[in-house]
């Protein structure tokens, strides 16, 4: 049996075939990189300051028409400098037209327009203001300003007249700050302070020496109970009413070297 097809038919199948093939080639081959040349390079690093973010200027070579660059590896962009960068180190990735690709570890680094501070902190006295605090800043432009309380800040650089507890100091200039954190203690001391009031009139015989609890027999004890102590000297249910009333001198001691964090000292 003897088929005949028009040519048209023929020249119509062919078309398709080679149609078919095109598109084979074009989606699933890989791209033959093996003889590429490309290459990235820093030309220019801006700094990253106090008040601004740093950047990247790349420079290509090697490549085959225009090129696009990637922090992440995925997402890319035409331009050539990678801005809003912090101090730090950073993978980059470009590729050119033909696919072909090049990687570049880079790095934004910190200016040295940081401020360093330290402070020195004086101890007051059980009951009074006489505390301070004094800064000392280097770096940054070297026109400091101080606070204590975030809000209000000035050029003198100590702090006094300062009751016991905890500040926060800030240090800033024309646009860097930095922040510490300051404790000012009593130095009311545990061993020749606290005890001798807590043996004469609490860890005594018939008291918290054997028979109410929690016993005071030690320093210990009287640590981990050091809040307590202090609540009920404060509200003078300790000693009982049966002993003599601690003096206000002596209630202030102890409520200090509580506030103080109940040092072993």
């Amino acid at each position: 049996m003897n088929l005949k097809f028009p040519i048209y038919s023929l020249i119509i199948i062919f078309g398709l075939f080679l149609f078919s093939c095109a598109n084979d080639n074009e989606d699933g081959l890989e791209v033959d990189c093996s003889g590429s040349n490309i290459s990235v390079s820093v030309s220019t690093a801006t700094e990253a300051t106090c008040t601004t973010l740093g950047s990247l200027e790349l420079a290509v070579t090697g490549n085959e028409g225009n090129v696009s660059f990637s922090l992440d590896g995925t997402n890319f962009d035409l331009s050539n400098v990678i801005t809003g960068l912090a101090a730090g180190n950073y993978s980059i990735t470009v590729k050119d037209e033909s696919g072909c690709t090049a990687s570049l570890e880079a790095s934004v680094a910190a200016s040295d327009d940081s401020i360093e501070a330290s402070l020195t902190v004086s101890e007051t006295i059980c009951g009074t203001n006489a505390g301070q605090i004094e800064i000392t800043a280097t770096g940054g432009t070297g026109s400091y300003e101080y606070s204590i309380d975030g809000e209000t800040f000035t050029t003198e650089s100590i702090f006094s007249g300062l009751n016991a507890g905890s500040y926060t100091v800030d240090v800033r200039d024309g646009g860097c700050e930095t922040t510490l954190s300051a404790r000012i203690r009593t130095g009311v001391s545990l061993e020749n302070d606290i005890m001798p009031i807590i043996n004469s009139n609490c860890a005594i015989t018939g008291c918290h020496a054997n028979v109410t609890s929690p016993r005071f027999n030690s320093k210990e004890d009287v640590m981990a109970a050091a809040a307590r102590i202090k609540a009920r000297t404060q509200a003078k249910t300790m000693p009982p009413a049966s002993r003599p009333e601690l003096s206000q001198e002596e209630i202030d001691l102890i409520a200090c070297w509580v506030d103080d964090d109940a040092l072993d000292n």
